[in-house]
């Protein structure tokens, strides 16, 4: 399995649509990517504007077409704007 950890850090004046719109990307990943296992959407409890996702992928291509497919790109081009700062690791699942 692949694993694949996102680090955002988003403008105060955006948490809310932001949350929103993350939440909306985990169920529509979920629900239309059959590779697509888990999509935990995270928020540190002390400082509200940073977000964690914790994703988990079948392998690496199928987080490939995730990054093509249509609801994908219409999150990343709506959250451009709202996004400091963005990292993205990614890792082998040892043990579940």
């Amino acid at each position: 399995m692949f694993v694949v950890l996102v680090d955002f850090k988003v403008k105060e004046e955006f948490i809310s649509s932001f949350r929103s719109a993350l939440l909306k990307q985990a169920e529509n990943s979920l629900s239309k990517e059959a590779d697509c296992h888990q999509f935990d959407v995270c928020c540190d409890p002390e400082d509200q504007t940073l977000f964690t996702l914790y994703e988990l992928y079948t392998d690496p291509p199928s987080f490939q077409e995730h990054l093509t497919s249509s609801h994908f790109l219409k999150f990343d081009k709506t959250i451009r704007d709202w996004v400091i700062d963005k990292s993205v690791r990614t890792l082998s699942l040892v043990s579940r």
